[in-house]
């Protein structure tokens, strides 16, 4: 009965780290989900140099953007495979990008 515990645990454990507020994946793979956004630095940037230099992850799909000429973002993404939200904020401004696929 023990043993069952333990590896029931463990399994809860393992499936909220996976899909929980502060999800393994984005954690890991932080900078390229960024970066697959990049899109809103162009338009922000209009063409500066927007280079990512550090993101980390924060939860709930929520990252901290360093660019290389040192301003910091805080960067929300929601989406589905229909549309992809990007919200993005910096000393007091917002921009947010809504796309839907068709």
């Amino acid at each position: 009965m023990k043993k069952i515990i333990i590896a029931v645990t463990v399994v809860l454990v393992f499936l909220v780290a996976l899909f929980g507020p502060f999800n393994v994946y984005h954690y890991v793979s932080a900078e390229e989900i960024v970066k697959r956004t990049s899109f809103v630095f162009e338009m922000i940037y209009e063409g500066d140099n927007w280079e990512v230099t550090e993101v980390e992850y924060l939860g709930r799909q929520t990252y901290y953007v360093k660019m290389q000429n040192e301003d910091t973002y805080i960067i929300q993404i929601n989406g589905n495979k229909y549309h992809l939200e990007v919200d993005v904020y910096s000393g007091g401004q917002s921009y947010g990008v809504f796309l839907e696929y068709l």
